[in-house]
C-alpha cells in the first residue's frame, strides 16, 4: 500500500501545499536542460501557489510576486570537477603508454 494512500485527503492537502511553499531556488549547472526545468518549475509554482497559500487574495500582487518566485543558483564548478576527472583519464593513459618505467622519451636530456 502506498503510504500516500494511508493519510487522510486533510493530511495529504496539507502536505502538498507544504512541499509547494517548500520549493524556493534550485542549483544546477548551466546545461541547457536545466534551464527549461527551470522554466517549468516556475510555471508550474505559479499555477498552484495560490491553492497553497492561505488567504492568497488578500496579498497584494508584489506579496503574489514574490512568493511565487523560484531563485536559481548555477554552479560554475561543475565544469572544473568535470574536468578534473577527464584530466585524470588522460594522465593516467599518458603515464601507462609513454611514461614507462619512469622514463620518459620526450623529456628533455
Amino acid at each position: 500500500m502506498n503510504s500516500l494512500n494511508a493519510l487522510n485527503t486533510k493530511t495529504k492537502e496539507k502536505t502538498w501545499k507544504k512541499i509547494v511553499k517548500s520549493i524556493i531556488a534550485t542549483m544546477s549547472d548551466q546545461c541547457a536542460t536545466n534551464l527549461i526545468f527551470n522554466k517549468e518549475l516556475q510555471k508550474l509554482k505559479e499555477k498552484v501557489i495560490p491553492h497553497a497559500v492561505e488567504q492568497w487574495e488578500s496579498l497584494n500582487n508584489h506579496e503574489q510576486k514574490e512568493i511565487s518566485k523560484v531563485f536559481n543558483f548555477f554552479c560554475k564548478m561543475h565544469i572544473l570537477v568535470n574536468f578534473a576527472s577527464e584530466a585524470e583519464k588522460c594522465i593516467q593513459q599518458l603515464e601507462s603508454t609513454v611514461i614507462a618505467d619512469g622514463f620518459n622519451p620526450y623529456a628533455k636530456k
